[in-house]
């Protein structure tokens, strides 16, 4: 988690583009959940807000596609493997922004 940190804080330090600044916005600060959802949700690991969500009425694969698009894995939400989260989530985003870039990124120690 540390050099996720890192790596934004170097990137607000510095003079990126604005479209890599828009991506670590999105992928770090937006959500589509609203601030009701996220009081219902936050308690609860994340397999049983995504199964909350899915009898809500959100299918399965629209709810998959949406992660996706937040650079998350959704196996690693079910499966409430935080560490594998991380890891994968670092990977996709530091991929995005190289590709923004032009660049091959690979995070720190």
């Amino acid at each position: 988690m540390n050099s996720a940190i890192s790596i934004y804080t170097n990137l607000l330090n510095s003079c990126y583009t604005s479209e890599v600044i828009r991506l670590v916005f999105a992928s770090f600060i937006c959500s589509k959940v609203k601030a009701n959802w996220y009081k219902l949700l936050s308690a609860k690991a994340p397999s049983q807000y995504l199964a909350l969500l899915e009898a809500q009425g959100m299918g399965g694969d629209r709810l998959d596609e949406i992660l996706r698009s937040h650079a998350i894995e959704p196996s690693t939400l079910r499966s409430n493997d935080f560490d594998r989260f991380f890891e994968q989530r670092t990977k996709l985003l530091l991929e995005m922004l190289g590709n923004a870039m032009c660049k091959k990124l690979t995070p720190g120690p």
